[in-house]
C-alpha cells in the first residue's frame, strides 16, 4: 500500500509541476508582451518629446532672427563683443 500512495504523490506533483510550467510560460508571454508594448509607448512618448523641443527650438530661432532684423547693429556688437570676451577667456591672456 506504501507504493500505492507514493505512486499517487508523485503523480499529484507531477501534475503541479506540469501545471506551474504552464503558469511561467503564460506570465513568460505576458512579460514579453508587456515589454513590447512598453518599449513602443516608451518610443513614442521619446518621439513627441523629440517634436516638442524641436518646435520650442524653431520659435526661438525665430524670434532670435526677427529681432536681428529689427535691429541689426546691436544685434552685430553683441556679437563682437561676446566674440572678444570669448577670445580673452580662452586665448589665456588678460589683460
Amino acid at each position: 500500500m506504501a507504493t500505492t500512495g507514493t505512486e499517487t504523490d508523485i503523480k499529484a506533483l507531477q501534475d503541479q509541476i506540469s501545471s506551474l510550467r504552464a503558469e511561467f510560460g503564460n506570465m513568460r508571454d505576458t512579460l514579453r508582451d508587456l515589454l513590447r508594448h512598453g518599449g513602443a509607448e516608451a518610443a513614442q512618448k521619446a518621439r513627441d518629446s523629440g517634436e516638442k523641443l524641436m518646435d520650442e527650438a524653431k520659435k526661438r530661432f525665430s524670434g532670435i532672427s526677427s529681432e536681428i532684423e529689427e535691429k541689426p547693429i546691436t544685434a552685430a556688437v553683441t556679437a563682437f563683443s561676446a566674440g572678444v570676451l570669448l577670445g580673452m577667456i580662452f586665448s589665456g591672456r588678460r589683460g
